[in-house]
């Protein structure tokens, strides 16, 4: 579910929905927390650093972006 809810996310902030895509992010990476879903909290957390930036909050989205970047479980893709 987790997992559902992040790849949402990214269709939702890509149509320019970005209330409902920090929505479906924030319970994504609740679920993914739950269930220790590290790849899919690192997929959300990126999206919402996405999310943060389109908002210019650059500080706190670059802040999202180190600690995806420096995960040992991150992809490429992320």
């Amino acid at each position: 579910m987790a997992r559902v809810l992040s790849e949402l996310g990214q269709s939702v902030f890509a149509v320019g929905h970005d209330a409902e895509a920090e929505k479906l992010w924030r319970q994504s990476v609740h679920l993914s927390r739950e269930s220790q879903g590290i790849l899919t909290r690192i997929d959300a957390l990126g999206g919402l650093a996405g999310l943060l930036a389109r908002r210019d909050e650059f500080e706190s989205s670059f802040q999202l972006l180190l600690v995806s970047f420096h995960h040992s479980s991150t992809v490429a893709e992320t």
